[in-house]
């Protein structure tokens, strides 16, 4: 991610491009590995701030090193300006903030996408949009990969279908009358559901 990619009015990313790196430990920009991956994807706001605190840091780090920084304009680069090793970006800066909140330092800097993913579909947002910030080539493969939130899903779908539809409804369909159907349902609970019995002719 470069600063160019970042809209600062909307709090836009564009993801244009993607840092590969090669066995000798150099590096280069390289394409996306597919076309959904090239993809945009709205910040939230209270990243923005953030941002801007550490563009300013990172201007100061610039003019500290003179001619020794190697501006490519990353938004997340090492003190020369190159991109973060993995590696170290993983213990001098990964590691510390999960051991600061408490959590497992095995976390893996991948499973923060997973989170986000979770979080997002937990708190029942549209699992196409999802899976654009993803950047995942359909919402199928999103789909498949988060079965265990999108099941919870479908029992809170089940939930809100029961708190719409009124219960006499159904018993009108069975050819029964409110008060059949409130004295069946009250008196057997699910379990004469199960027995109702079938309404013919």
């Amino acid at each position: 991610m470069q600063w160019p990619d970042l809209d600062w009015n909307t709090g836009a990313v564009t993801v244009r491009r993607v840092v590969e790196w090669h066995t000798d430990r150099t590096w280069a920009f390289a394409e996306p590995k597919t076309p959904k991956s090239r993809r945009t994807v709205i910040l939230p706001a209270k990243l923005l701030p953030l941002l801007r605190a550490h563009r300013a840091r990172q201007a100061e780090e610039r003019l500290a090193q003179g001619p020794h920084y190697h501006d490519h304009g990353l938004v997340f680069a090492s003190q020369n300006g190159e991109p973060v090793d993995r590696r170290n970006l993983t213990s001098r800066h990964l590691r510390p903030i999960l051991k600061a909140v408490g959590l497992p330092e095995g976390i893996r800097l991948y499973d923060l996408r997973h989170s986000c993913a979770t979080l997002l579909l937990s708190a029942n947002e549209n699992i196409k949009i999802v899976s654009e910030r993803l950047g995942h080539a359909s919402a199928v493969l999103t789909w498949d990969t988060y079965q265990h939130v999108t099941t919870t899903m479908q029992q809170g779908a089940a939930n809100k279908l029961d708190a719409l539809i009124p219960p006499y409804n159904l018993g009108h369909a069975l050819g029964m009358n409110n008060a059949e159907w409130g004295s069946r349902t009250s008196n057997t609970g699910e379990e004469g559901l199960a027995e109702t019995p079938t309404v013919t002719g």
